[in-house]
Order: structure tokens, then C-alpha cells, then sequence
């Protein structure tokens, strides 16, 4: 199992660093705010079959708090990436990195 996490962790690093790649690779192809719809889409649609057991558990909390949810997703990850990508438009993915 340690084996397991080490690789999680590096596959997240991987996965983190290649968005910015792939973000800067893209940015003649498509706007800021399409590459991002597009990215999220594919993201959910892959972490989908993994997430809705437990939304469907957890659909009261979820259903409760849904105004803060929206908020914050569009505001934290929505914005954050939009933004990210934006700046690609402008400078290499090594610096938008860091």
C-alpha cells in the first residue's frame, strides 16, 4: 500500500503538471473559458462512475448546500482554471507553474 500512495502521488503531480502543458499547447486551438468547460466535462465524466454512490448517499447534504457548492466550485476551480489558462495565452507553462 505505501508502494500504491507513492504512485498516486506522483500520478497527481503528473496529471497537475500536464494540465499545464496541455493548457499551453491548446491555447491557439480553443479559448480559455472552452478549454476549461471541456476539460471538466471530460473530468467528470471519467470521475463519474466513482463519485455518484456517494452523491446519491449523501444527496441530502448535497441537495442542502447545493447554493454554496455551486459558489464555491465556480468560484475556487471554474475561475482558477479559466484564469490559468488565460495566462498561458502569455507566457511558457514552466512559469505558469510557478
Amino acid at each position: 500500500t505505501r508502494t500504491r500512495a507513492f504512485m498516486l502521488l506522483a500520478l497527481a503531480n503528473l496529471f497537475w503538471g500536464g494540465n499545464w502543458v496541455i493548457g499551453r499547447a491548446l491555447r491557439d486551438a480553443m479559448e480559455p473559458v472552452t478549454l476549461n468547460f471541456w476539460r471538466w466535462v471530460v473530468a467528470a465524466l471519467i470521475l463519474a462512475p466513482f463519485a455518484l454512490p456517494h452523491v446519491r448517499r449523501e444527496w441530502p447534504i448535497v441537495a442542502r448546500h447545493w447554493k454554496a457548492m455551486l459558489f464555491l466550485g465556480a468560484l475556487g476551480i471554474g475561475t482558477h482554471n479559466a484564469l490559468a489558462y488565460l495566462g498561458l495565452n502569455y507566457t511558457t507553462a514552466t512559469n505558469g507553474v510557478s
